[in-house]
């Protein structure tokens, strides 16, 4: 198990941010990346029965760029491991967080149910520790992130000019230049969240840079048909399926 000099040096160093309920308080008067915390909304979501400085500590083991859990090559048992240097809670077993810990590995959202008239329906609710993860990465990475918005935006540009051009000699250099770019967008994606290919990141990390320029569901249809890498990501979000088709009429 780690310690905390294995973490000096580094952009944080997890075992210093302070275990209480005022953390931001706290981390507001510690030196400069400390207080990035205190400035950043996306650390002032309410966390429920999970005291935010323990999920600040989890973030700061995992996702800290050169952090000596990157030589761990099991994915899960790194979180795991961080989690218990946490003090994540834990049932009977060592590996058996409770709940509410649970979702913090595993970024999953949640569903709530709503009544909209007679009807109740499934509200998708992102997992906030997700969005504090990609807060702290762009804290580490500001680079990258505009390297990453970069590509997005030609990766839109490219698809956008697949749909348009008729010319078959040119439509085949536009899926040569947009296959290229999303196995640059892969790499850096990877590198940005620092290994973590969770699906939920992924998601929130390409709608937080691409809210207006998601592409079609056609050009993403066909995009697949032709047998060509797409960025992976839902426009109408995770699980959706369309409504069964009824023939009306004229």
């Amino acid at each position: 198990m780690f310690k905390e000099t294995d973490f000096e040096g580094l952009f944080i160093n997890p075992f210093k941010i302070p275990a209480t309920d005022k953390v931001l308080q706290e981390l507001a008067l510690m030196p400069e990346h400390y207080k990035m915390f205190a400035t950043e909304k996306e650390f002032k979501a309410d966390t429920g029965k999970v005291p935010l400085w323990k999920i600040l500590r989890y973030i700061g083991f995992v996702y800290t760029k050169n952090s000596p859990f990157e030589q761990e090559e099991n994915y899960l048992k790194l979180k795991v491991e961080a989690g218990h240097l946490a003090e994540f809670e834990t049932n009977d077993t060592e590996t058996d967080f409770l709940p509410e810990y649970k979702r913090i590995l595993t970024l999953e959202s949640h569903v709530t149910y709503e009544t909209v008239g007679t009807k109740e329906i499934a509200v998708v609710v992102p997992n906030e520790v997700s969005r504090m993860v990609l807060a702290y990465c762009f804290m580490q990475h500001d680079s990258k992130f505009i390297a990453l918005k970069q590509n997005m935006d030609n990766y839109y540009l490219e698809l956008d000019a697949y749909k348009t051009e008729s010319d078959a000699t040119k439509r085949s250099s536009i899926i040569k230049n947009y296959t290229e770019i999303a196995r640059t967008i892969e790499k850096l994606k990877s590198e940005y969240l620092n290994g973590d290919n969770k699906q939920q990141l992924t998601e929130e990390l390409f709608l937080s840079m691409s809210d207006d320029k998601l592409p079609t569901p056609e050009i993403v249809a066909q995009s697949i048909a032709d047998g060509e890498p797409v960025v992976n990501i839902n426009p109408y979000g995770k699980g959706y399926k369309p409504e069964k088709l009824v023939y009306i009429p004229d």
